[in-house]
């Protein structure tokens, strides 16, 4: 008796070890740590698998998610609720565990650092190697198609954000008649849900079903009549953030007004610019209409959404250096009023672009341009707001007024703060007035930088400054990329690669040179 007990405890020891041995995670092979020691976090079980499939690292079920991703365009339009993203592919069940979001996993690409940068005042930057490739396939498309795409938008572009709107979640669905509302009853899954490209929607108590219980929601929509509205949200978790909406205007494409320009012609910008000017003149009868005639006002192409209307403006001056205003009416109202805040000190006034010249003390500020903010005139100088963010002091004498900024062949003109007869010249209040932008979700636009796309950086007063052919050389050493990563486009990764071999090789050759100019001195 004793000796099969034995035997029995010998077979089911080394079973045992097995069980011990099978504990690996299924995607890397490895226990909970690797082979050089390094801890891989605990192994989990998060489906309905046994055996040597029972096993991962969260890490490494987070990789295979991404992976997912990897495959599916960033267009919220075009991409939908992959179910392996949280279905196991082998026991069919769902993980216990729950998938991170797109706009996590899009942001686990691009870093914290980028995901953070997608505020209003920050420049997009359309990454070269993009623009050459938008470039071959519009040579190689027939002119018609060129023109109906959006690339020329995208093309060696730099986009100011000029808003970020957070997303609610809600969304209002207008039902006209009985077909409208039975299509959409019977798309209504038993808990009142829906997908739409990959996201999740449940009806709400509101709007036409305003004030019902929740348990009687689906007897309450059954007896509905068209037309209704109804209210759906999404199910993304609480504190997500990834469809709010991000609103950018191109600072690169002023409006040329040619037969085959993109933008309005110089009827249409002109009108719009009378209507502006008659609406500030009718909520200001005291201030004369001349006042608002004399504002500068620079037309843009600034992006493919909404093309035929002016949808933001920008105003030069403010703390920032700039403002973004939602109509021309009132960016003329305040960009006049910001030229008249100060004396009219040598034609200067707040919102002026300037170059700073002849400084005695601050000698390194010389050559710098900036954006005059207020006027303090008991000391006779301007507070100028600088490139790096900050802010100095200058007299009238030390300034240089830009002018001529905004012409899509300028070359930056600089005209002295007195004119030649030594009279003060007026001040000119400025403009940018953009024809359309570009708009993504939070979630889409990580994905297109994940993807190496574009790079981002914080706008300063060059990008409003400089004449718009030198705003996107102007980004050059300050834009942020994605790292490369399995959502790096292969064109872009060989070129990031080739930039950092150049770079090597650079750094390698000054450091040779530095050592034999050490060696003989």
């Amino acid at each position: 008796m004793a000796s099969q007990e034995s035997e029995q405890q010998q077979q089911q020891e080394p079973q045992h070890a097995n069980d011990v041995e099978e504990r690996v995670c299924r995607y890397c092979l490895s226990g909970p740590d690797d082979e050089d020691g390094e801890a891989m976090g605990p192994l989990i079980s998060p489906c309905l698998c046994s055996g040597h499939q029972k096993h991962v690292h969260l890490a490494c079920l987070r990789r295979w998610q991404r992976m997912v991703l990897v495959s599916q365009p960033t267009h919220p339009a075009f991409y939908h609720d992959d179910e392996r993203q949280h279905r196991c592919g082998v026991c069919k069940g769902i993980f216990t565990c729950a998938p991170p979001t797109r706009h996590e996993l899009m942001q686990s690409f691009t870093g914290p650092e980028l995901g953070a940068m997608l505020e209003d005042g920050c420049v997009i930057g359309a990454h070269d190697a993009f623009s050459e490739e938008l470039e071959n396939k519009l040579e190689e498309m027939p002119e018609m198609f060129a023109r109906i795409t959006s690339y020329d938008h995208w093309v060696r572009s730099a986009y100011l954000i000029a808003s970020v709107t957070e997303d609610d979640g809600k969304s209002k669905v207008q039902l006209d008649d009985a077909r409208e509302l039975d299509a959409f009853r019977s798309r209504l899954s038993e808990t009142l849900e829906l997908s739409v490209r990959g996201t999740r929607y449940r009806l709400l108590a509101e709007s036409a079903l305003e004030g019902v219980e929740q348990e009687h929601l689906g007897s309450a929509l059954t007896a509905l009549r068209a037309p209704r509205e109804l209210v759906l949200a999404s199910g993304h978790a609480a504190g997500d953030c990834g469809d709010d909406h991000v609103c950018a205007v191109n600072l690169m494409r002023p409006c040329a007004y040619g037969p085959d320009a993109p933008g309005p012609s110089v009827q249409v910008a002109t009108s719009a610019v009378r209507q502006a000017v008659d609406a500030a003149a009718s909520r200001w009868p005291a201030v004369s209409r001349e006042v608002f005639e004399h504002v500068h006002v620079a037309h843009y192409v600034g992006g493919p959404c909404d093309e035929q209307k002016i949808v933001t403006c920008i105003v030069p001056g403010g703390q920032r250096g700039w403002s973004v205003v939602e109509n021309l009416a009132s960016a003329l109202e305040l960009a006049a009023r910001r030229a008249r805040a100060g004396d009219g000190t040598n034609g200067i006034g707040a919102g002026s672009s300037v170059r700073i010249h002849s400084l005695k003390s601050a000698t390194d500020l010389n050559g710098l341009v900036g954006i005059c903010i207020a006027y303090d005139s008991s000391a006779g100088r301007w507070l100028v707001r600088l490139p790096n963010g900050s802010g100095k002091r200058v007299k009238c004498e030390n300034l240089t007024v830009l002018v001529n900024l905004d012409s899509p062949t300028a070359e930056q003109g600089e005209v002295h703060a007195t004119q030649e007869n030594g009279e003060a010249a007026s001040p000119q209040a400025r403009v940018l007035a953009f024809w359309g932008d570009a708009r993504w979700s939070r979630t889409q636009l990580l994905g297109e930088i994940a993807r190496g796309h574009w790079g981002l950086c914080k706008g300063n007063v060059c990008d409003i400054v400089s004449v718009p052919r030198a705003r996107r050389r102007g980004l050059e050493g300050r834009l942020m990329y994605a790292p490369p990563s399995e959502m790096t486009e292969e064109s872009l990764r060989d070129q990031m690669r080739e930039v950092r071999e150049v770079r090597g090789r650079r750094l390698g050759e000054l450091a040779q040179e530095a050592e034999e100019q050490q060696q003989q001195e």
